[in-house]
């Protein structure tokens, strides 16, 4: 999520000069969000992979013709600090999904799909078949790369998260303006700290100070009354339109210098426990813009916001396709796929699109035996879904997109099991759209 408001406000500002980079610079990727962002200028389908796979293997061709060194960082499953933010990530995609299914039973246009389930296995997958330097990290990959940016010389994080605007010494470039060939170089617009807090008028300080108010991962929860020590000003600031101004001004106006820090407010409902876990999450982020790398550390193993994490359960993709009850129990899990794994040891390389007929076999086989059995419609679009994204011929009632609401649910269902069966260790994935080089390998 990053600082809520900041990216925008920045984009606002006259930013520095765009910079060519230099051969030997390394860049210093954040994987997760670079597969979002490839996703987001591919094809719109239920499966880009393989325009995703071209793409990627464009951008790392021309970094590599203009002489960097790339590292790539992929999040870790470690994450119980960020539940809170990854909750109302998910809560967002539900809301995203509810809006295609109207659309679809509606007969309208779609404009927008989530991005895939298997699109972070794609690009680890094309990274791995170029031989690119990739890191799996424990937990988040923001951690890393903050630190590794500190020890690698002139290093530049490429990412899309806000918080890089306020952790002490990185250079960050939004993947938004990173420009990218084999003929031309690569160039983008960096930012540092200090550069945008002197673009502000105001302190580093001061800075950490506003992000920390406006709501980052660790603090996007509380609110102006769960301060003690915030003026008038920095009230009506968070409650008007234009916050991040508003508190720029309330910094300079009250001169938030390194004595000043927001601090929680006792005595508020939930007691010391809400007071701790406010405290316990001003503290993380802090150490977080620090770049505080051994006080991170003690905090994730100290797991100082447990308390937080624990508070709400975050929705499932499987639930908010209701795909349980559409999808047979032992076919949602590595586990209960032992055909498909018997499948692939067999065949060795196969498609995507050869495996969803096997897993279709599986569906037909296992349905026939309950009165909830997939309907057969269903079942023979589905590997022309997989494919190609959408069917060869639509549905009567869906002439727009050549898709129905079961088409989607059958393929992101199918395509979660690939990622399972991955995540359990199973394969590795490389190209997965259905040339004959995209396969799942074990």
């Amino acid at each position: 999520m990053g600082v809520r408001g900041l990216t925008t406000y920045v984009l606002g500002l006259p930013g520095p000069k765009r910079r060519k980079l230099a051969p030997n610079t390394t860049i210093l990727i954040d994987g997760h969000g670079w597969a979002f962002s490839l996703s987001d200028r591919v094809a719109l389908t239920l499966g880009p992979y393989g325009a995703l796979d071209a793409l990627a293997r464009r951008e790392v061709a021309a970094f590599r013709a203009a002489g960097l060194r790339v590292i790539v960082f992929f999040d870790g499953r470690s994450k119980n600090h960020k539940t809170e933010a990854s909750w109302r990530r998910q809560k967002q995609t539900a809301e995203q999904w509810e809006s295609i299914r109207s659309a679809l039973l509606d007969g309208a246009a779609l404009t927008d799909f989530p991005s895939g389930p298997l699109i972070v296995e794609q690009l680890r997958g094309t990274l791995r078949s170029l031989n690119v330097e990739v890191r799996e990290c424990v937990s988040e990959a923001d951690f890393d790369l903050c630190h590794a940016a500190l020890d690698e010389s002139d290093a530049i994080i490429f990412a899309n998260d806000s918080d890089f605007f306020v952790v002490r010494g990185v250079q960050y470039a939004p993947f938004s303006s990173i420009s990218a060939s084999e003929t031309d170089g690569v160039s983008a617009v960096i930012w540092t700290r200090r550069e945008l807090a002197s673009k502000m008028g105001i302190s580093e300080h001061a800075l950490v100070e506003i992000a920390l108010l406006l709501g980052n991962d660790f603090t996007g929860q509380y609110i102006a009354i769960d301060y003690d020590n915030l003026s008038e000003n920095a009230v009506a600031a968070l409650a008007s339109l234009t916050r991040v101004e508003s508190l720029r001004e309330a910094a300079i106006e009250e001169n938030w210098d390194e004595h000043y820090q927001v601090r929680p407010k006792a005595g508020r409902q939930g007691g010391d426990a809400a007071f701790g876990q406010h405290a316990a999450a001003l503290l993380f982020a802090r150490t977080f813009y620090s770049n505080d790398q051994q006080g991170l550390l003690m905090q994730l193993e100290g797991n100082v916001l447990a308390p937080i994490a624990s508070r709400r359960r975050q929705p499932r993709l499987d639930e908010l396709l209701d795909i349980k009850g559409l999808v047979p129990r032992d076919c949602r899990s590595p586990e209960g796929v032992p055909e498909l794994v018997k499948f692939l040891r067999e065949r060795g390389p196969v498609t995507l699109g050869e495996l969803a007929m096997k897993w279709l076999e599986v569906l037909m086989r296992k349905g026939a035996k309950k009165r909830s059995a997939i309907p057969q419609r269903c079942l023979r679009a589905l590997s022309d879904v997989v494919r190609n994204g959408h069917r060869s011929a639509p549905p009567p009632a869906h002439p727009h997109h050549g898709l129905a609401w079961e088409d989607i649910r059958l393929s992101m269902a199918f395509q979660m099991i690939c990622r399972d069966v991955s995540g359990a260790g199973c394969t590795a994935l490389c190209c997965t759209d259905c040339t004959p080089r995209a396969a799942l390998r074990f």
